[in-house]
């Protein structure tokens, strides 16, 4: 079982995610920044979207409507056609 937030985003979603998938992070403080753009999940990919979660540390605020403008920002960059939207699950951890 997870014992911390990096820990549970590791473990039970980006080692869930097989090479069809992708990835994409984004913190948010004072501002939200994006730190990892869409990433496909294979095998370097996992591991580069498990370091970069690895690095996230808090901060000092959390502005969350600046981390969900940011997170709906993402979803109309994910990889693919528009048409493959309509197929993916798309999914906005906050």
């Amino acid at each position: 079982m997870a014992e911390s937030f990096d820990e549970l985003f590791e473990v039970d979603i980006v080692s869930s995610l097989d090479e069809n998938d992708h990835v994409a992070v984004i913190t948010y403080s004072d501002n939200a920044k994006v730190i990892l753009d869409w990433t496909r999940c294979e095998a370097g990919g996992k591991t580069h979207a498990m370091a970069t979660i690895d690095s996230m540390r808090p901060e000092r605020s959390t502005n969350l409507m600046a981390g969900l403008v940011s997170g709906f920002d993402m979803m109309k960059k994910v990889p693919g056609s528009n048409d493959d939207l309509q197929t993916l699950s798309l999914n906005l951890i906050v």
